[in-house]
């Protein structure tokens, strides 16, 4: 809780943002390099360590020491997921097809992303308000700021466990052979193993 006005938080997050496009930016060139399955797995191994890096959050943190290094560990780690992640959903698809495959792997990023939100929230609101009923009498500002931060820390515990569900997905679904063309630039069905 640094006391942010709604300016200074959004200015807060562009880091973020600017996170994803340098992870973007790199994996453009280190798909071909590393592999467009080993790829994303190393941008979910940095996110998930990201979100775990939040859990050390406490009221009263620093921005730069406390919070900016999981930003821009998870920011670059899903920077360098979403590019291979998309040429492997793509890929292999009939031109006819492409634009139904497209559009299909886009709906289900955007669904996933508001059904993850929807749950994480419920679970961090959740936690706040159990926290807050277990004070005895009206809770200080010191214990609703500790709350709300309890709150979010099982959010995050959230995310940082989705990821890494998903990357054990990723790894057990598909063979480096399935996407090995991908990296090489050409398309190559991704098949499940």
């Amino acid at each position: 809780m640094l006391g942010y006005s709604a300016l200074e938080a959004g200015l807060a997050f562009l880091p973020f943002t600017a996170g994803i496009i340098i992870g973007a930016g790199l994996s453009q060139g280190l798909v071909a390099k590393v592999g467009a399955r080993e790829l994303p797995l190393i941008g979910m191994t940095m996110a998930v360590a990201g979100m775990l890096l939040f859990i050390r959050l406490q009221p009263g943190g620093e921005y730069v020491t406390d919070f900016l290094p999981g930003v821009m560990l998870a920011s670059i780690g899903m920077g360098l997921t979403f590019v291979p992640i998309t040429l492997i959903a793509t890929s292999g698809i009939p031109n006819s097809d492409a634009g139904l495959a497209s559009g299909l792997f886009n709906t289900s990023q955007q669904i996933g992303g508001a059904v993850g939100l929807a749950v994480l929230s419920t679970l961090a609101v959740s936690t706040t308000e159990d926290t807050l009923a277990g004070v005895s009498g009206q809770p200080t500002e010191n214990e609703q700021a500790q709350a709300l931060v309890d709150g979010f820390h099982v959010a995050f515990l959230g995310s940082a466990v989705l990821i890494a569900a998903a990357a054990v997905l990723l790894f057990l679904l598909l063979s480096r052979e399935d996407v090995v063309t991908v990296g090489e630039g050409e398309t190559a069905a991704a098949t499940p193993v």
